[in-house]
């Protein structure tokens, strides 16, 4: 006997769950897992079911839609079991459902050659532009809403493009904090904007190459990439209370919580450690000017610490794991992590002591990339002096 719950998107029978699981277009696909299918098997099911070659930095994420109309989307460990999770959320709810989207953004595989991957980066930026997750000037919101136009609608077609075509559809195409102002005038920047654009470019022929210049826009946007966690503070007065705690490949946000507005940025080279203290506060070192002294602390209240310390790890060993070919050869198991062995009732001393080994081995190899990079950029400029002054020796002597 079959149950049906409509609202949750999914179907119990026996002991499969039949789940939908949500792209950020609306549109989704259902596959059939049980209690010991895993959110990595759920993201190769779903990779294989669409097609897409470059599954590995996607990941399953529970979204929740609250009364007051904000979404909440949490992402699941490879090792957690969705069907689990599906047992907590309430029977016939309409606010939660699984959406599969990019994890992690690194700079090198911002835009791919993929189409499905590049199809699905287009459209989670999308959903983060109009939504406001990525704060943007109305210059840019209003670039890239008439490249969304091209994407969906083709070339300007001035009977049919007008004010009265997109200004129902506003909502779709600029984020709530552009819309209270004047929205005809909005529409017309759009629209003439859009007039601009044109497909007869062989370059730009199909709706994939608009999507790749939308992408290449909104990568400008400086918080691109950026998961946020809210988080407070009272250490710091030149920083605000409430803030948003942003990470991506460029390194550590700190946002206004009420406006998003950026008030500092340190890449990973500024940063010396992070991480978690009893209770729920999450705390950064940054690097001082001076090798005799230690950088300031900066610690902050959040119920997600342990999700923002693991989200840097994630992001540095990706990093580390594209340049540790250059600096010391193919990643070792050294490298990635030390496996300790432990009776159960010692596992927790067993993680903080991974924790520890596994921060000093990422601050040694970066470290050492920093130095190799240094030294790289030293004897450019040392390679340069010499040919100067080689060619100047050559002109003298001709001379």
């Amino acid at each position: 006997m079959a149950t049906c719950e409509p609202g949750g998107g999914f179907i119990k029978t026996g002991k499969k769950s039949v789940v939908r699981i949500h792209f950020l277009d609306n549109e989704f696909k259902t596959i059939a897992i049980d209690d010991t299918t895993s959110a990595a098997d759920v993201c190769q099911m779903v990779a294989d079911k669409i097609g897409v070659a470059e599954s590995i930095h996607f990941a399953l994420f529970e979204s929740i839609t609250h009364k007051s109309g904000r979404r909440e989307d949490r992402c699941l460990d490879g090792s957690e079991f969705p069907a689990r999770v599906m047992s907590q959320w309430a029977a016939g709810s309409s606010t939660t459902k699984w959406v599969f989207k990019r994890k992690i953004f690194l700079e090198s595989k911002m835009v791919s050659k993929d189409p499905m991957t590049n199809h699905l980066l287009y459209i989670q930026a999308v959903d983060n532009i109009i939504n406001g997750t990525y704060p943007c000037d109305l210059d840019t919101a209003i670039k890239l809403a008439a490249v969304q136009m091209q994407v969906n609608f083709g070339d300007h077609k001035r009977q049919t493009h007008q004010v009265g075509f997109l200004l129902p559809r506003l909502v779709e195409y600029l984020p709530p904090y552009h819309l209270a102002q004047d929205n005809t005038r909005l529409c017309q920047s759009i629209l003439e904007q859009h007039a601009l654009l044109t497909s007869e470019d062989p370059t730009m022929a199909e709706s994939a190459s608009w999507k790749a210049l939308y992408l290449q826009e909104a990568q400008q946007i400086p918080v691109y990439g950026c998961r946020f966690f809210l988080a407070k503070q009272t250490q710091f007065k030149k920083l605000p209370a409430n803030v948003l705690i942003g990470v991506n490949a460029q390194g550590l946000h700190i946002l206004r919580a009420d406006n998003k507005a950026r008030v500092v940025c340190w890449s990973f080279r500024d940063l010396q450690r992070w991480g978690t203290k009893p209770g729920i506060s999450v705390f950064f070192q940054t690097k001082s000017r001076s090798y005799a002294a230690e950088g300031p602390i900066y610690e902050f209240s959040t119920n997600e610490a342990h999700r923002i310390q693991e989200l840097l790890n994630i992001y540095v060993m990706a990093m580390l794991e594209e340049i540790s070919p250059m600096l010391c050869g193919p990643p070792t198991a050294e490298t990635h992590q030390i496996e300790l062995r432990f009776d159960r009732h010692d596992h927790d001393c067993a993680v903080k002591i991974q924790a520890v080994v596994r921060g000093y081995l990422l601050r040694t190899l970066l470290d050492r990339a920093e130095r190799t990079l240094a030294a790289m950029f030293i004897q450019s400029i040392w390679r340069g002096h010499s040919t100067r002054k080689h060619i100047t020796i050559v002109k003298t002597r001709r001379a």
